[in-house]
């Protein structure tokens, strides 16, 4: 029993630590473990068809349904087992996401992502193309206006996306954002160029900031753009009245 209980548990460790393998001495020893401990075999239950057609034992009505009747042991291994499969799954889901990631935000971020509504704005005789998470005031116009007393806020989305897309590629070193007081967040912001490459750089703090100015310079200085693409998270606990991201202007530098 002792011996079976360490090759359980070694592959218990195996597993969890994303082992694959670990699931054959998991299985094993459990086996062994439930085995020694019950003293009972794994059996299953042997039918022969009759004339009839159906499925018939060939003992007696009541052995019939003993035999066909699951044993402890068949039944623990089957736990064992769907518990070492739901490890290997869950490492396995882990691995896709990324081990530093917060499942819920991957989420979060495909479902607002979906929502994505296009928006025409004329910016200087420009048209642009802003994508944008649904908004419940302001307009994506309220961007470009330069006036700090204009904003767009989301609906309650969280990330909140918004992407701008210029009709003739513009030169910039930076991208600066005017935003409402913020405590726990995280921005990324992805530049595409007019080649067609694309770079990402992030910003997050934790502490309150009231109003924040965040101006994203560029690690290789200027740059053509092609458009630029901003994810807001809020990293607080769902507030009782929803996420409400603010901002209040955009713009190349």
């Amino acid at each position: 029993m002792l011996a079976s209980a360490a090759g359980a548990a070694i592959g218990l460790a195996l597993a969890a630590g994303g082992w694959l393998w670990g699931i054959i001495p998991l299985l094993l020893g459990g086996a062994a473990l439930i085995a020694t401990a019950t003293g009972q075999t794994l059996r299953l239950p042997r039918i022969t068809p009759n004339r009839s057609g159906t499925a018939e034992s060939p003992h007696s009505p009541t052995s019939e349904h003993a035999s066909q009747r699951p044993s402890r042991l068949a039944i623990a291994f089957m736990l064992v087992l769907g518990f070492a499969l739901g490890m290997v799954l869950d490492r396995l889901l882990m691995a896709a996401v990324g081990a530093n990631a917060d499942l819920r935000s991957v989420l979060s971020s495909a479902i607002a992502e979906s929502r994505l509504v296009e928006t025409r704005v004329e910016v200087g005789g420009e048209v642009i193309i802003v994508r944008h998470s649904a908004l419940d005031i302001g307009q994506p116009a309220d961007l470009f206006d330069d006036n700090f007393a204009t904003l767009m806020r989301g609906k309650g989305d969280n990330p909140f996306i918004f992407e701008v897309r210029y009709s003739r590629p513009r030169e910039a070193r930076a991208v600066a954002l005017d935003l409402a007081t913020m405590e726990d967040y995280e921005i990324t912001l992805t530049v595409k160029r007019a080649d067609g490459r694309s770079f990402t750089m992030r910003e997050e703090g934790v502490t309150r900031i009231v109003d924040p100015s965040i101006e994203f310079s560029f690690p290789a200085g200027m740059q053509v753009v092609q458009a630029v693409r901003i994810e807001i998270l809020d990293r607080r606990p769902p507030p009782q009245e929803g996420f409400h991201t603010h901002v209040r202007g955009f713009s190349l530098r």
